[in-house]
């Protein structure tokens, strides 16, 4: 009974935007840092693993996300060491659920790159990225999909920006 309260209550403080500490363990806290400028909730519990990376270089979460350039990269950033057969279990599919071929390589044991081939993806379109949910670390561990979002829809720019 009171381990499953401690666990409500870890949960808790990870959504909520104030660290709490329990009574009786004094150096045991939950919760975003104290003074945090980054109270995004997704951002506190790791739930965003799935990235495009922009023209600059700088890592954009994919997650509902609209205006994405059709000549994305998709960075996946696992947890742990992950199995390189894991790439098997990560997968684009088009509005139409017609499967979007990609380049896929490692970057790493914690990064899987996808890039899309040249002209499979269409302005104005919608596509999912989906992890399945039987994919595994090196130790056979599969991904907790209660922690992280193992589903990343999102949509395209309507034209090219000049």
């Amino acid at each position: 009974m009171e381990e499953d309260r401690r666990e409500f209550l870890k949960k808790f403080a990870l959504l909520s935007s104030v660290p709490i500490l329990f009574s009786g363990c004094p150096n045991t806290v939950y919760g975003p840092p104290p003074n945090s400028e980054n109270n995004d909730t997704e951002t506190q519990i790791e739930k965003n693993i799935i990235y495009y990376i922009d023209r600059e270089g700088n890592s954009i979460s994919l997650y509902n996300k609209y205006d994405v350039p059709i000549d994305l990269t998709i960075n996946v950033t696992f947890p742990n060491k992950m199995n390189r057969d894991a790439e098997n279990n990560v997968y684009l599919m088009n509005d139409k659920d017609e499967l979007v071929s990609c380049v896929k390589k490692w970057e790493g044991d914690y990064i899987l790159e996808l890039k899309p081939i040249e002209n499979s993806i269409d302005y104005d379109s919608s596509y999912t990225l989906t992890i399945d949910d039987s994919i595994q670390d090196r130790e056979g561990n599969l991904l907790d999909k209660e922690r992280y979002f193992l589903i990343a829809k999102f949509r395209t720019m309507s034209q090219k920006k000049s």
